[in-house]
């Protein structure tokens, strides 16, 4: 018998949010490092229903996201069991909902299906190296975004997704968009 050992981390190569995309954000992984300078699409949600859809590097289970002031939301999966690399969940704005207007942070969990949990990624890392060192422990992430560099301990979630919630201007008075092709994130 030949037995597989799965020591490489889950990684959320892309966040959308709406059928009519108002967020995305996706990872480039070049074998050494995964980048990400920024969301590709960042405009204000104004009310309403979108559809945000979440999809891994690999198979996982476990998924879990909320956004502050709101909560946990529940994803679902078309994909096969064992298969399943793209979650779905709807999120509501304004009427009823609890969300707040302003910045946002969604934050997503999962664990691929060997328990390894997610590789953490924080908003303000636009570079990380997530090798592996040869005792099987994961190397500290670095943020290549700071001056100077420091490293990131493990956290396990995707912090990477600021949503602007409201308004149609950021808190800055200015609305964000940038044409998919101008970034791969």
């Amino acid at each position: 018998m030949i037995a597989a050992i799965d020591n490489f981390r889950p990684f959320l190569t892309r966040a959308t949010i709406g059928n009519e995309v108002k967020y995305a954000r996706q990872w480039s992984f070049d074998g050494a490092n995964l980048t990400c300078p920024g969301p590709s699409i960042n405009e204000p949600l104004g009310p309403g229903t979108y559809t945000i859809t979440l999809e891994f590097s690999e198979p996982v289970q476990s998924v879990a996201a909320s956004i502050d002031t709101l909560g946990s939301l529940a994803f679902t999966s078309n994909d096969p069991a064992g298969s399943q690399k793209t979650f779905t969940a709807t999120l509501a704005v304004g009427g009823q909902s609890a969300i707040q207007d302003g910045e946002r942070a969604l934050t997503v969990t999962a664990q691929d299906l060997a328990g390894n949990s997610l590789l953490s990624l924080d908003r303000n890392a636009t570079s990380i190296n997530p090798a592996a060192q040869a005792s099987g422990h994961y190397a500290r992430e670095r943020v290549t975004s700071f001056n100077p560099p420091h490293p990131i301990l493990h956290r396990a979630s995707d912090r990477r997704h600021p949503l602007m919630v409201g308004p149609l201007t950021s808190p800055r008075g200015l609305a964000t968009h940038t044409p998919p092709s101008a970034s791969p994130c």
